[in-house]
């Protein structure tokens, strides 16, 4: 699934954040999940704008910094890394031109085991 993300989003460069979801537990089977909506470029289709919905399962650490009640929710990339299982979205990486690097100090970042997304539109 990140194979294919990176692929067609190219690490989102100059997407924007316009929704965020938080599902606690609901059930059993449906444990506490995060649901992202951004306005993205398909470069798949040429960069052409979608609005897609990426959903984090399985969470092992959410970080949201809100400051003066007015975050900043326009990404120049996401750093995306999956280790052992792992699957980092640091949506504040360290950009260091050439590569991005985890940030310790993002004040956005999700880590968890699964995701998916969905489109929800799209310019074409």
């Amino acid at each position: 699934m990140l194979e294919k993300l990176n692929f067609i989003y190219k690490k989102f460069p100059d997407c924007l954040v316009q929704q965020i979801n938080y599902k606690s537990y609901l059930s059993e089977e449906s444990k506490e999940s995060i649901e992202i909506t951004l306005s993205c470029y398909n470069f798949e289709k040429e960069g052409k704008r979608e609005i897609i919905n990426i959903i984090f399962k399985d969470l092992t650490l959410i970080k949201f910094i809100r400051i003066n009640n007015n975050p900043s929710l326009f990404l120049d990339e996401i750093y995306i890394k999956e280790d052992e299982g792992l699957i980092t979205f640091d949506f504040f990486p360290i950009d260091h031109f050439d590569y991005l690097e985890e940030n310790p100090n993002s004040e956005f970042i999700i880590k968890c085991k699964k995701i998916s997304y969905e489109v929800l539109s799209s310019d074409f």
